[in-house]
């Protein structure tokens, strides 16, 4: 049985789709489950070895999210949690910031979420310590 050119070219786009689909889903890490904003508050702490498994700066632009939407993490490994490396960007009034995740916040509620200095910095006085935000992944 021959194939005509443009039934090849069809066979061949399908098996190269389907090549790269099965690629690209063995070598992705599952999407954590939250979505949507989180409305709590932000606090800064001094920044270092993160669970993560990344050393931060306190100069840096890195949170810690809470503890009950880190964990757990794939074969109890926090560096191998999908959270790690996301992009958050965190809003006080006018303000914002963008953050990388690098670290569990275990004293933060659901909702909150822990700031290095800099980033702190970025939507509120440090004297402040406390104040309300809203957050989501980006």
């Amino acid at each position: 049985m021959a194939f005509k050119t443009s039934q090849l070219f069809m066979f061949l786009l399908v098996v190269v789709f389907c090549l790269s689909f099965n690629i690209d889903s063995y070598y992705s890490r599952p999407l954590p489950r939250q979505a949507g904003t989180f409305n709590g508050d932000a606090t800064f702490y001094d920044v270092g070895l993160g669970a993560c498994g990344i050393t931060s700066q306190n100069t840096q632009f890195v949170c810690a999210i809470p503890q009950s939407q880190f964990d757990p993490s794939p074969n109890g490994n926090p560096n191998l949690n999908p959270h790690c490396g996301r992009q958050v960007q965190v809003t006080r009034g006018s303000k914002s910031v963008v953050v990388t995740v690098v670290d569990r916040c275990v004293g933060c509620g659901f909702n909150d979420i822990d700031l290095s200095p800099t980033a702190f910095d970025q939507i509120a006085d440090p004297a402040e310590g406390r104040v309300k935000v809203s957050w989501c992944y980006i």
